[in-house]
């Protein structure tokens, strides 16, 4: 049975592309980061989180409540953008969100990271659309074009939507348009669904999917040898 049909997701898509995960404040985004570290790890891909305004604190506070062990992200690459909070191996701090120091210091760093082939996740960037100007807004979204087609890296971007709705109305098209292959998540009770609304490789087209809230938990806490392509062994 297919109880975890996201990992078709991080499977199918390609190297170099740029991935867009949208959720509102109810949805569980920790659980969808979770599945996209673990199969990183399965696969042998160096992982890198840029942690944006302690997004990866709110994600990992949740995942320990529910009782994910913090070893399973403990290791985790992270790169901190602001914020206070230390969670998960920070490999650099960058303690402004000021648009233009950002890139001038995260550049490198990747270039670093890239060497061999990375799973990244950008999470809580949602929260610097909302602060920024448009203009700095689009110099963000100009910035994040340039990653598309490296092969040397999958990137995916959490957006929350509801923060979002404070940022420039132009940033969520443009990041639409961007992004090579977008994913809602939508949290219902005691199941989150995803929809592929965009897809480069066309087989993830249009592909639907809910998982019962209980299993994914389970399966990522008890008993994580049991996922595998996101299917029960």
């Amino acid at each position: 049975m297919e109880l975890l049909p996201i990992y078709r997701i991080w499977n199918e898509t390609y190297w170099g592309e740029l991935g867009l995960i949208t959720f509102d404040s109810t949805a569980f985004p920790g659980l969808v980061l979770l599945t996209y570290i673990d199969w990183a790890e399965r696969n042998n891909h160096n992982v890198v989180i840029i942690d944006v305004l302690d997004a990866f604190k709110e994600y990992t506070s949740k995942l320990s409540l529910l009782g994910v062990n913090p070893e399973r992200y403990s290791d985790v690459k992270v790169i901190k953008i602001a914020g206070r909070y230390n969670v998960g191996n920070i490999i650099t701090k960058i303690p402004t969100i000021d648009e233009a120091e950002v890139e001038r210091k995260l550049s490198p760093l990747l270039d670093v990271q890239y060497s061999r082939k990375t799973a990244t996740a950008v999470i809580g960037i949602s929260k610097v659309f909302a602060l920024y100007s448009e203009r700095e807004s689009l110099s963000l979204v100009d910035y994040i074009l340039g990653f598309v087609g490296d092969k040397r890296r999958k990137a995916f971007y959490f957006v929350n939507l509801d923060i979002l709705k404070n940022a420039p109305s132009i940033v969520l098209p443009m990041l639409t348009g961007i992004c090579t292959t977008v994913v809602n998540v939508k949290k219902e009770p005691k199941k989150q669904r995803i929809n592929v609304v965009k897809a480069l490789n066309f087989d993830l087209e249009d592909l639907k999917a809910e998982a019962n809230l209980k299993d994914v938990v389970r399966l990522l806490t008890d008993s994580p040898e049991k996922i595998l392509d996101g299917e029960r062994k």
